[in-house]
């Protein structure tokens, strides 16, 4: 017995062999690249160290045509036409002729989106993409680091995370990268920002996605400037039936009702709603009715459906997703109304990727709206210095103070 299965062994050890040295290699990545003539001979130089870094093969056609091509390097003013009609998905800044900016773009039917991609970031890469044009017509203008697979970590508020994970997954897919995405209350995420001390710190978020503008001047000195993107509304959930016929903010404080709230220091909504109870003098009244105090709306709605609480205080998006079972009362208030800014950092290694994640989701609307939320995303940027903590805000304890 013991030779049998011995034998056994062998020959399953000589399978594995024979597969792995007899089993077909993947094919080369083969990329068709288009450019003008005058640009072709440094183009060149730079496709032969991919080639020999990466071993793709890289086909270089003087032509601005986009079909059909893998990329096409052009300026940026005579790839604005096609870009706005849908024929070019994304675009990649990696030099100047003259005065004008070259980009390099990736046509949206390109049926292989992560490997072009891929090499337009080496083009741009200063380790690699600036020695390649030396004597050039073109002055290389530095992109993101090189890596041949980068990570970009994305910090972002709970209530976002429905709209945006299935259009993190396609990014992550079409661009051949790790992501990774954070999501917890603004406050916790504030605090993990001041606790790296700097951005140096390599698990420092490249992008963040705040649930209220409330949260960005905290870390204002690494996001310099942001993108309205979504609002939603603050109000009260509770259960479809409404049992304890609950209709105005002032109804939270009836004896014996069950209130779930969000944490001030730890979250958005938690820090607006302390403001919204104070400055409506029922702070007290409200605080004496809650039976639990979370990080994230989520959990509240959660625990609503449990009936382990009568009412909670949290975004309509949340209840929206549960409308089957849930009333949502939008709260009588000035600032019952959270809106949703997108920031790149300043100073991250990888900023032209997280501003192609920005673009990804200006890109896609709908994602946002079937969750519950407005678009905001036509309004152009907003410097982070400009944001100012509305009155009613003041009287809650400072969002994410430093210690």
């Amino acid at each position: 017995m013991r030779k049998a299965i011995g034998g056994l062994l062998v020959l399953a050890a000589l399978g594995l062999l024979a597969y792995a040295f007899f089993k077909p290699k993947a094919p080369p990545v083969n990329l068709r690249v288009k450019c003008p003539e005058a640009w072709a001979a440094n183009l060149q130089v730079a496709a032969q160290q991919y080639e020999r870094d990466y071993g793709a093969q890289i086909q270089i056609e003087d032509s601005l045509s986009i079909e059909p091509a893998d990329l096409v390097l052009g300026l940026a003013d005579s790839l604005q036409h096609p870009k706005k009609n849908g024929d070019i998905k994304e675009t990649i800044a990696f030099a100047k002729e003259g005065e004008k900016d070259v980009q390099a773009a990736v046509p949206s039917d390109c049926r292989q989106p992560s490997e072009a991609l891929k090499f337009a970031r080496y083009l741009a890469a200063p380790e690699t993409g600036s020695s390649a044009f030396t004597g050039s017509p073109l002055q290389h203008v530095p992109g993101d680091s090189w890596k041949e697979k980068p990570e970009l970590i994305l910090y972002s508020g709970g209530v976002n995370r429905p709209a945006v994970e299935e259009l993190l997954e396609n990014f992550a897919e079409r661009e051949g990268i790790d992501l990774t995405s954070v999501f917890n209350g603004c406050g916790v995420l504030c605090s993990a920002m001041q606790t790296m001390t700097d951005s140096e710190n390599p698990r420092f978020p490249d992008a963040y996605y705040a649930c209220d503008l409330c949260f960005i001047p905290p870390v204002a000195e690494h996001f310099s400037e942001v993108v309205l993107l979504t609002e939603t509304d603050i109000g009260i959930a509770v259960p479809i039936e409404n049992p304890h016929g609950i209709k105005t903010l002032a109804d939270l404080a009836k004896p014996g009702l069950k209130v779930g709230l969000c944490n001030q220091k730890q979250s958005t909504l938690g820090y607006m709603t302390a403001g919204i109870l104070k400055s409506s003098s029922l702070d007290t009244a409200i605080r004496k009715n809650m039976a639990v105090e979370v990080p994230t709306a989520d959990f509240l709605i959660t625990q609503l459906r449990s009936d382990a609480l009568d009412a909670a205080i949290v975004y309509r998006v949340n209840a929206e997703l549960q409308k089957e079972e849930i009333h949502f009362i939008k709260i009588d208030h000035e600032g019952a109304r959270a809106v949703q800014p997108f920031s790149v950092r300043s100073d991250s290694e990888k900023r032209q990727l997280a501003n192609r994640l920005q673009d990804h989701f200006l890109a896609h609307p709908e994602a946002f709206t079937e969750t519950g939320f407005i678009w905001r995303g036509d309004q152009g940027a907003v410097k982070s210095s400009e944001i100012e903590i509305p009155e009613w805000l003041r009287v809650a304890p400072p969002a994410s103070e430093k210690k």
